[in-house]
């Protein structure tokens, strides 16, 4: 694949591959699904390769799952990212549990919120915003459904960068991880953010947009 930048794997529970995405520079993406068949692996790409392959993963993968379930166990912090990207950046800059979901920030589903309550619910829940519109609306979407499956309100911190420079995470990084390096989001101000983007996506893609339907 051309400009290949990203190549992330999605696990089941055990560490068994279920889903690959491949990114690729300008920004794009190539989906594959994976068939266990006599002991070996088979990546398949293609239309509809996910609902084909792995449509039991369709709606609850997430990165680094092993990992994720092992900090929840262990009542440890996590922490969920943007997007693969950033996931990978933090990955490799603190020996911490990252992940993010599969089909983007701003398709987070329940069945991934759920796998949060692992261990009782004990972990924090740290959720890292890009600064823009969208970036409010995917955190608050993920706040609202993790509270909805039980992860208590006061557990969960959303992050976004300080400086009006940095676009997110990754863009952080490559200055320096500081302690003064992300501002504090509140939900209303999650909240707030949202209502105004799902706004303008009302009226760009002329569909019916309310605040409940992420409330």
């Amino acid at each position: 694949m051309s400009g290949l930048v990203g190549d992330y794997i999605y696990t089941d529970e055990l560490g068994r591959p279920v889903l690959r995405k491949l990114r690729s520079e300008p920004k794009r993406f190539k989906m594959a699904a994976a068939l266990h068949r006599h002991d070996r692996l088979y990546w398949k790409s293609g239309p509809r390769c996910v609902e084909r392959y792995q449509a039991d993963w369709a709606m609850k993968a997430m990165l680094n799952l092993p990992c994720l379930l092992d900090a929840l166990r262990r009542g440890e912090p996590v922490f969920l990212t943007e997007g693969e990207r950033d996931c990978q950046t933090l990955s490799s800059l603190q020996k911490v549990a990252v992940t993010t979901n599969w089909q983007g920030a701003g398709e987070f589903t329940r069945q991934q919120a759920g796998w949060f309550v692992y261990g009782g619910g004990r972990s924090q829940v740290t959720i890292f915003l890009d600064r823009d519109d969208a970036g409010h609306w995917a955190a608050w979407q993920r706040y609202s459904l993790l509270t909805e499956v039980g992860v208590a309100p006061e557990r969960i911190t959303m992050l976004r960068p300080a400086a009006t420079r940095h676009k997110d995470l990754t863009d952080v990084a490559q200055e320096g991880l500081l302690p003064d390096a992300f501002r504090r989001v509140s939900p209303r101000l999650a909240r707030h953010r949202a209502e105004a983007y799902g706004a303008v996506r009302a009226a760009r893609y002329a569909f019916e947009w309310t605040p409940e339907v992420v409330s």
